[in-house]
């Protein structure tokens, strides 16, 4: 009598099914990553033991660039499969200004005398964490009289950009207050039975400067209520140096036929 032994031995490996393909996601807003997703891959084996792996799990994080995902397959015979694909992350978001002059930088000088312009420097920000700036006029630098743009531009490393601009105005130094006129003075009637006039309006002034006019302000405003009689109204035009001048003319209300109504309280 004779024995051998009869060995069974499982030479077939599992088969990965629905894997995923190729993913391509856009960046979260604010941050360097994507939360990619898919469905779960499965896996079918003679054996109906299979013990399936993922390198990465749905609902990771995943960086800019690209990453490769694997799904690993095993049978109790260590018969195995593989397989992967990719996951891509772009960044489409530009870098952020958070902090640049937002108004003309204005400065004064004599007419063949530069002067120095300083400002902040722009602060900015990239979700990748990464930029450059380049800018065209640099803060020091000389300036004759007139106006300038100066422009920053701000360049991440996926393309991404952003820029701003401001001005800087360089005027002659004007140490002489501007040019003001007052329309003429004006007479108007009460208001029936009322001793006063109301909605009396004017005719424009006329206020001109070397460097323009900055501000214009005046006691009354126009189409006021006024009282019998003369009531002077001013008028101040201030340049973008700081020099100043007034003009003034009355108001004249008049009439003589009118009730005064008891006032109560």
């Amino acid at each position: 009598m004779c024995q051998f032994t009869v060995t069974i031995a499982d030479l077939i490996h599992p088969v990965i099914y629905n894997i995923s393909g190729n993913l391509t996601y856009f960046t979260l807003p604010g941050v360097n990553y994507a939360i990619a997703m898919w469905e779960d891959p499965m896996a079918m084996d003679n054996s109906e033991m299979v013990i399936l792996a993922t390198t990465i799990p749905s609902g990771s994080q995943f960086e800019i660039g690209t990453t490769e995902v694997c799904v690993v397959a095993l049978d109790p015979s260590d018969n195995g499969d593989r397989a992967c694909f990719y996951v891509t992350v772009i960044d489409n978001e530009a870098p952020v200004f958070v902090s640049y002059p937002m108004e003309d930088i204005v400065q004064f000088t004599d007419v063949g005398v530069q002067t120095i312009v300083l400002w902040n420097l722009p602060i900015v920000t990239d979700n990748s964490g990464s930029f450059y700036i380049t800018n065209d006029i640099n803060a020091g630098d000389l300036f004759d009289i007139g106006e300038y743009t100066v422009y920053y531009n701000a360049t991440d490393p996926y393309g991404n950009t952003a820029f701003i601009s401001f001005r800087v105005i360089i005027l002659e130094t004007d140490n002489d207050a501007p040019n003001i006129t007052c329309p003429e003075s004006v007479e108007v009637e009460s208001d029936a039975t009322r001793p006063y006039a109301t909605n009396v309006v004017w005719s424009d002034i006329y206020a001109e400067d070397l460097n323009g006019i900055f501000n214009i302000t005046s006691s009354v405003q126009n189409g006021s209520t006024f009282n019998l009689g003369e009531t002077n109204v001013t008028y101040w035009a201030s340049d973008t140096s700081g020099n100043i001048a007034e003009c003034t003319f009355t108001v004249t209300v008049i009439g003589d036929n009118f009730t005064v109504f008891p006032v109560c309280f």
